[in-house]
């Protein structure tokens, strides 16, 4: 939190600029994005990524719960006021260690109230954990360290997930992000809401902070939805869902190709609000998918043979269509792609 504050607008937007290219060149059709500044939504708008902008929320002093909330809403009343069809605004009370009690209450009201779609940070990381059950560890000791909690504040005697329930999170659709450590009773309360939210998994930004195995069979087993995603830059060297799908083969292999597969395009979709017009190669749905090079002779292309191509890494990128438009292809030798507006 404090080195994106660092950040001028002028980065954040370059930034911003970049991650479209780059999910556009892997196949990227839809994306839900997390702005933190407000420089998301204005810059989306004017591209042909379909999605959802989740104005970010932070606040921990109970004195500036209505004037985080006004924050959050003028961002999403400035996106809802230049939106494409595609294009809608949501927000995401950032983690339970970030936001007050009160603060997440306020902004489940506002999502209830509009009817808006909402992300969260959830079960990260241990340090999470220990900080919002007991008020203790390095967590705790970082934020009081640095102004954002009174010393001797105490935790809520709940997990995170739990937290977020008693708030009222978990329904409308949710995406819960991460959720890489969770307890049996954890697993039981998402289950209940199973129909009412999305785990979002994050494979490579998992891996490069050295977290302990994923719950992700865990999840699956109890009939809760998992859709992959990448997390930010600063955690991942690609926004690439091909890239998070190598990683889960991996680290999953009894899982199918098309579980897989399924996990980066159909739940993704559902999660974003698009269950019933992307996601899948259908008739009368949207036009958005990617062409992608296989490494095999056409006698060797059977389909058991290409979908585990696609989801071991073994594919590269021929070209990206949004709405039925080429919007990204290669150009010359395949692996190196520009926009379609950069080929002009």
């Amino acid at each position: 939190m404090v080195e994106r504050g660092r950040l001028g607008e002028s980065e954040l937007r370059l930034g911003v600029h970049q991650g479209i290219q780059e999910s556009l060149r892997c196949g990227t059709t839809a994306v839900g994005d997390i702005s933190s500044a407000g420089v998301s939504g204005r810059i989306l708008r004017e591209a042909p990524l379909r999605g959802i902008v989740f104005e970010e929320a932070i606040g921990l002093d109970p004195e500036r719960v209505e004037s985080v909330v006004s924050q959050v809403r003028l961002r999403m009343q400035e996106t809802d006021a230049h939106a494409r069809p595609g294009l809608r605004a949501g927000l995401s009370p950032h983690a339970p260690y970030s936001v007050s009690s009160s603060l997440l209450e306020r902004l489940v009201a506002v999502r209830d109230a509009e009817s808006r779609p909402l992300a969260m940070h959830l079960s990260e990381s241990e340090e999470e954990i220990t900080h919002v059950e007991s008020g203790q560890g390095p967590l705790y000791e970082l934020l009081v360290s640095r102004g954002l909690l009174p010393l001797g504040a105490t935790g809520h005697g709940l997990s995170p997930v739990a937290f977020a329930a008693a708030a009222g999170v978990l329904r409308g659709g949710a995406l819960l992000v991460h959720l890489n450590y969770l307890t049996g009773a954890d697993l039981d309360l998402l289950a209940a809401h199973r129909h009412e939210i999305t785990a979002v998994f994050c494979p490579r930004s998992h891996e490069f902070f050295g977290h302990a195995p994923h719950p992700l069979q865990d999840l699956l087993r109890r009939g809760i939805r998992v859709a992959l995603g990448t997390d930010g830059r600063s955690s991942n060297d690609a926004l690439c869902m091909f890239r998070e799908m190598s990683r889960v083969r991996e680290i999953a292999p009894d899982l199918s190709a098309p579980a897989i597969l399924g996990l980066a395009t159909t739940s993704g979709a559902i999660a974003l609000g698009l269950g019933g017009d992307a996601g899948s190669l259908e008739t009368s749905r949207y036009a958005d998918l990617t062409a992608r090079t296989l490494p095999l002779p056409v006698q060797e292309a059977s389909d058991d043979r290409i979908l585990e191509a696609l989801v071991s890494g073994e594919t590269e990128p021929r070209l990206t269509m949004v709405g039925g438009q080429v919007v990204s292809e290669t150009v010359g030798r395949p692996g190196r792609s520009r926009s379609r507006k950069e080929s002009r």
